[in-house]
């Protein structure tokens, strides 16, 4: 048999300041960024003139990327257009394979939005990740320098839970199941404290009443579970005056909710 020539590609949309694209005064680009580790295309976006009405909550940078770039590497040509206009970024690798072979190709899609505001205090303001990297592009390259650790981590914590247990796959799932919250925009971890909050119907507060019970996160990440007790628990949420800790951190005058003992 014939080895086989397959290309494989990666597309992704710049889809920065979505709410602010019928407001003029700015452009979305995307650009080419060559390094030794990771050819990456970086999405972001300019200020082409004074716009006194752009909300900039949903701004910030992404990134499609592939790991260990090589000669066989393809990616779309650098463009930048009115915000108004849709463009798409694409990075691709041709690989020639005999039978029998294998071949991994690696994407990364990486973003960094800093501009959260959930409430009006300045500890419920920015990601916690934007204290730790200034772009998507900084992240990818992270990935991109430790990414043997980063996986192999990860895949031993997968192999020790699901191969190394005696325990049945449907019990190890359930059991997990509402760990993935902490991964959605259900849960925040802030840039000016640093401290978790669970999203509720209005705003975005530590709800004794769900994380009383709640009791995955201190043994996975006691890190995250530490702040969020010294810093909302024994701080903001934390009423001198009576011992109680309130349901809802920050919200002012209300009584301790009495799962919150």
């Amino acid at each position: 048999m014939k080895p086989s020539s397959i290309e494989l590609n990666g597309r992704l949309e710049n889809v920065i300041g979505t709410s602010q694209t019928k407001i003029a005064g700015w452009s979305r680009y995307i650009q080419l960024i060559n390094e030794p580790k990771v050819r990456l295309l970086e999405y972001g976006h300019r200020i082409t003139a004074v716009a006194k009405t752009l909300d900039q909550t949903d701004f910030g940078t992404m990134v499609l990327a592939i790991l260990e770039p090589g000669p066989n590497d393809t990616a779309s040509e650098p463009i930048e257009v009115n915000a108004e206009k849709k463009i798409v970024g694409s990075l691709g690798r041709k690989i020639v394979m005999k039978p029998g072979e294998s071949a991994t190709v690696t994407f990364l899609i990486t973003w960094h939005f800093p501009n959260l505001i959930m409430g009006p205090p300045d500890s419920m303001k920015g990601h916690h990740y934007a204290v730790r990297f200034d772009s998507a592009t900084s992240v990818a390259r992270y990935i991109a320098e430790n990414f043997g650790r980063l996986y192999g981590q990860t895949k031993l914590w997968c192999e020790t839970w699901y191969e190394q247990s005696t325990l049945p796959h449907w019990f190890l799932e359930r059991t997990l199941a509402n760990t993935s919250i902490l991964a959605t925009s259900t849960c925040f971890r802030f840039a000016g404290d640093g401290s978790m909050r669970m999203r509720s119907r209005l705003l975005s507060r530590d709800l004794h009443h769900v994380w009383l019970y709640e009791q995955t996160m201190g043994r996975l990440f006691p890190e995250l579970d530490r702040v969020l007790r010294e810093v909302v628990d024994f701080s903001v949420a934390f009423n001198e005056k009576t011992g109680g800790i309130g349901m809802r951190g920050e919200i002012p005058n209300q009584s301790p909710h009495r799962a919150g003992r």
